[in-house]
């Protein structure tokens, strides 16, 4: 007999001998146990520590925008800050879980790598013009050498 009932009358393993029955939650596997109304206990720590963040990119976002307007596209000055917040938004991405933070960060990232383009584009056409004047002067070079004023062959 177990708790003044027959054996046959046994209680279900879910079921308390007295009172309500007790209510078991199934939870899936990589979900954590402990939950408050659907908000794990891990995702609200997260959103906890999201927020300080968020807050101090606002002056960072600010300071973006005043270089945007103020510096080239292709200064350096502006290039680094921009390393610099790819570099704070790609941690608080994995470190925090953040999805704004990781797209913020592939867009800087595209945007800097179409900045990186136009620079070695710019490279590139300055080296080749230099090529080309380089060409010029050395087919003028040659062709003053081969005709000399004089009427002398040349030695």
């Amino acid at each position: 007999m177990v708790l003044g009932l027959p054996a046959t009358a046994r209680p279900e393993p879910n079921v308390r001998a007295v009172g309500r029955p007790r209510f078991r939650i199934n939870v899936p596997r990589g979900i954590e146990r402990a939950t408050i109304r659907g908000v794990t206990l891990g995702g609200l720590t997260m959103s906890l520590l999201r927020f300080p963040y968020r807050l101090l990119r606002v002056p960072l976002q600010l300071v973006e925008v005043i270089a945007q307007s103020h510096l080239d596209e292709q200064a350096p000055t502006r290039l680094a800050y921009e390393r610099f917040l790819i570099a704070g938004d790609r941690a608080a991405a994995y470190l925090l879980d953040d999805e704004n933070a990781a797209r913020r960060a592939v867009a800087l990232t595209r945007h800097i790598v179409a900045v990186h383009l136009l620079i070695a584009r710019e490279h590139q056409r300055i080296r080749h013009r230099g090529l080309l004047l380089l060409d010029e002067q050395r087919d003028r070079f040659y062709a003053r050498r081969h005709h000399r004023p004089n009427g002398h062959a040349p030695t």
